[in-house]
């Protein structure tokens, strides 16, 4: 097991072999072992040109490349990740991140990774353990996680989701059926959907996430727009939609509030939950 966070100090005057050599001498491994172990590591890591340079001498990410060689120079099965990049520039980090989780697939490691930042999260993980403060909240492949979450935690972490208050008009063994904004939605029946009385309308939680709005000229729904926010490749709106203010992602920059806009809404990406 390899423990590796984001404050272990380095000694800058130290250089990268002696760095790594040091750290080897656990090993009880001769010179020739060890020097052929500390170039096949910084090999791997793309740090071979730097072997005589002092670590003071090294980027940013070529410091976070040295402490991941020396967690891995003993090769560890598990390496335990805690936020080791957080103090890197954002298009550094993901750069880092990409080349480093497609190394660490070639070397068949189990990571651990904990981070509080939810794109990184979903996109680089097989699996996601969400805690809230020190209680799990539900496990899943990131696709789970973010489509179907398991409860109003989990639905309102990853992202800036539409919740609705909705009421269970019937059910099957398949699907559910509710009504929203005055049409009756029919949606897949999800794993972990109880439908607790027959009797009487059932309280749901309708979860709609932005890019699930899709703004279309002949789209089913209309609105009107409140505000917009530039964010790149996307534009930000609120849709305020009857008593129901919505929260849609587009890659259109043309609208400005007060815009009368008309939508769909992608029936197959809502997921509800059981009870408020």
């Amino acid at each position: 097991i390899s423990y590796l966070d984001q404050y272990i100090e380095l000694p800058q005057e130290t250089s990268v072999l002696d760095f790594l050599f040091e750290e080897l001498k656990k090993e009880h491994l001769d010179e020739d072992q060890a020097s052929n172990q500390v170039r096949t590591i910084l090999a791997q890591l793309e740090l071979t040109n730097e072997i005589n340079s002092h670590i003071n001498q090294l980027s940013g990410g070529q410091k976070q490349r040295l402490i991941i060689a020396k967690s891995l120079i003993l090769n560890p099965t598990l390496l335990l990740l805690d936020e080791p990049f957080s103090n890197l520039d954002n298009l550094l980090r993901k750069q880092l991140l990409s080349e480093l989780f497609d190394f660490f697939k070639t070397k068949d490691l189990t990571i651990i990774w904990i981070t509080h930042n939810t794109e990184e999260a979903l996109s680089f993980s097989d699996r996601i353990a969400l805690l809230n403060y020190g209680k799990l909240q539900q496990i899943g492949s990131p696709q789970e996680i973010y489509l179907t979450p398991a409860n109003l935690f989990t639905a309102k972490f990853f992202t800036e989701s539409n919740l609705i208050p909705s009421k269970l008009e019937s059910a099957d063994e398949e699907n559910i059926y509710f009504k929203l904004f005055k049409h009756t939605f029919k949606i897949h029946k999800p794993h972990s959907f109880k439908v607790i009385t027959a009797d009487e309308k059932q309280d749901i939680l309708v979860i709609i996430h932005p890019e699930s709005i899709i703004i279309d000229d002949s789209g089913y729904f209309t609105g009107q727009v409140l505000s917009q926010q530039f964010r790149g490749a996307v534009t930000r709106l609120e849709i305020q939609l009857n008593e129901t203010t919505l929260i849609a992602e587009t890659s259109s920059h043309k609208f400005i509030p007060r815009d009368i806009v008309n939508f769909n809404i992608d029936a197959k990406s809502i997921h509800c939950l059981s009870q408020i």
